[in-house]
């Protein structure tokens, strides 16, 4: 007999089962099986062919044949049961040879660990030197760790107090800012003040400026009158001269006359004066 260990479905076509046959015997512990890389295998027994057991179906030669087949003379579950049967009774047998093979591979384990012991040793002084340089590298590390950690502190307190005067500042700021934001309002008050005083401004002095401009218009309509009085007044005053100079023409003929009448009256004067004396004589 040979024992050869095989995969699941190459197992199954083996001993003529489906697969689903076989995860049942498995589980029943009635099929032994090793787990490799993840693959499940199953242990099949191989009987030697004899010519005994030439026209026998094997393991090995055993003719499959389907469940609609006439030709098989019963079912493959019942032919794998007697199968198993048969390899039950020959396993028997064959359980020095696996135990011996067995013990040949524990002899060979214990070698291989002992192999592995050495190298183990070897591994663990190379783990030793690796953790003292490990814990030389740690401790320097850690000094410079410390360091780097006091620095960061004095980095942080630093900062703190930045943050503390920044804060200091703002508060002076925020207070500025507040008096600002009041001077702006007040401001933008006086403004607004402004602007309503500028507006009235701006109605009085359109006002002012359409009063100035009527009292223009009348100013130059007066000024037309003045120009026209001016005319009139230089006409009456050539007329006057006129009428001077008539009133001096008839002031003159009129002294003339005057001077006429007095000569008149000096003559006349005259001529009676010599006519008068006879008569007081005579009285």
């Amino acid at each position: 007999m040979s024992f050869q260990w095989q995969k699941l479905e190459d197992a199954a076509a083996s001993l003529e089962v489906d697969a689903q046959t076989l995860r049942k015997w498995i589980d029943e512990g009635r099929a032994p099986t090793r787990n490799t890389d993840g693959v499940t295998e199953v242990l099949i027994e191989f009987p030697e062919e004899t010519a005994d057991t030439a026209d026998e179906p094997t393991v090995v030669d055993a003719e499959i044949h389907g469940p609609d087949d006439p030709a098989a003379p019963e079912s493959p579950e019942h032919h794998a049961l007697q199968v198993v049967s048969r390899r039950e009774l020959q396993l028997a047998g064959t359980v020095a040879a696996a135990w011996q093979r067995l013990a040949e591979q524990a002899e060979r384990e214990v070698a291989r660990s002992r192999r592995l012991g050495t190298l183990g040793w070897c591994l663990v002084a190379a783990l030793a030197l690796g953790a003292g340089l490990g814990v030389y590298f740690a401790t320097r590390a850690t000094a410079d760790a410390e360091k780097t950690a006091a620095l960061t502190q004095q980095q942080l307190e630093s900062t703190e107090k930045t943050r503390d005067d920044l804060i200091t500042d703002k508060s002076a700021l925020t207070g500025t800012i507040d008096k600002l934001t009041a001077d702006l309002t007040d401001a933008k008050a006086q403004l607004a003040a402004g602007a309503e005083r500028t507006k009235q401004q701006a109605d009085v002095a359109t006002a002012l400026r359409a009063t100035i401009d009527e009292q223009s218009k009348q100013l130059t309509d007066l000024r037309k009158q003045l120009d026209e009085l001016r005319k009139q007044l230089n006409t009456e005053r050539d007329q006057n001269k006129s009428l001077n100079k008539q009133l001096d023409a008839a002031n003159k003929q009129t002294q003339q006359t005057r001077k006429q009448i007095d000569d008149l009256k000096k003559q006349l004067a005259d001529a009676t004066k010599p006519a008068e004396k006879p008569t007081e004589n005579k009285k």
